[in-house]
């Protein structure tokens, strides 16, 4: 694509192999607290996107929002807090970007659902009981009564292969590497969604005419304790020095209650996409094989 792209807190697990995929002469990517080369410093509290980068002839023609807090108990002990970023600021941020010409992609989460039912279509009301998913369905509500092109990439939990602290399948190796006990909900129900399905769902929504709102999410529906059975399945020596306990969501103490159910349904963006998810035994396999080399190379 000719036009650049900008991608407002690009610093993470997702941001950075979307920055990868488009490349330096496309992504203008940003980051608040995580510099990292080729990053332009960027502050919602602080700053407006239309002073630092939407004046003159800009060129930018989309916008990816993957910024603001996303702790789930922060938001919910320090709600005025996080709602003045993640919806102040992030309304702030879309007027900016309407008001230049720009077509906002927001990214969104299943936690505007309750949890009790599933899997969630795009019908479905937002009814969220997570302060975080109160901030995601505001925004998605914000979107919804503006006549200007927008989009809402509602993302599923997000894994892939590579070691990352932000990856709960490499999150959960490193706690068997360290012989730590992994706590597993076995009442919560995912449908995760490898990371590099999430990068070519955004570049189409950038390289398309599309608009509204999509389940961006996996094919396949498992429970935490199902993923984590599948992950360890690719390696006997890891599933056999994996330590865990079994237990329900409700045995954790959060801040406020977790959904159960946050499960959704992809077929809107498969139809009008004609993507294929990739099947998330990939990112198991590999990332397996990655943790198990490292871990018992030369053993044996």
């Amino acid at each position: 694509m000719n036009s650049k792209v900008l991608l407002v807190g690009g610093s993470g697990f997702i941001g950075q192999r979307l920055a990868a995929r488009l490349g330096p002469d496309v992504a203008i990517t940003t980051y608040r607290t995580h510099p990292f080369p080729g990053g332009v410093h960027f502050d919602v509290e602080t700053m407006r996107l239309g002073d630092r980068f939407l004046t003159g002839r800009h060129g930018i023609s989309h916008a990816v929002l993957m910024h603001g807090m996303n702790k789930l108990d922060y938001c919910a002990l320090h709600p005025a807090e996080s709602a003045q970023i993640n919806v102040d600021g992030m309304i702030q941020a879309i007027d900016d970007l309407l008001d230049a010409g720009v077509k906002p992609l927001y990214m969104s989460s299943d936690c505007v659902f309750d949890g009790s039912r599933g899997p969630w279509s795009e019908d479905d009301t937002p009814c969220p009981i997570l302060t975080y998913g109160r901030h995601k369905a505001a925004i998605e509500s914000y979107l919804s009564k503006i006549s200007s092109p927008w989009l809402v990439a509602r993302l599923a939990k997000v894994v892939g292969d590579q070691i990352d602290p932000r990856n709960m399948l490499s999150e959960w190796l490193e706690a068997v590497s360290r012989g730590q006990v992994i706590r597993c909900a076995s009442d919560q129900i995912l449908s995760p969604i490898d990371v590099d399905d999430v990068v070519d769902a955004l570049i189409f929504f950038l390289r398309s005419e599309i608009n509204g709102l999509f389940n961006v999410c996996g094919s396949q529906i498992l429970s935490r304790h199902e993923l984590l059975q599948l992950l360890l399945s690719y390696s006997e020596q890891l599933r056999q020095a994996a330590r865990i306990e079994l237990c329900s969501l409700a045995d954790f103490t959060f801040a406020e209650a977790r959904p159960k159910n946050c499960s959704m349904s992809n077929r809107k963006f498969l139809v009008a996409s004609g993507m294929n998810m990739r099947p998330i035994t990939r990112a198991c396999r590999r990332i397996c094989q990655i943790y198990a080399g490292q871990l018992f190379a030369g053993s044996g």
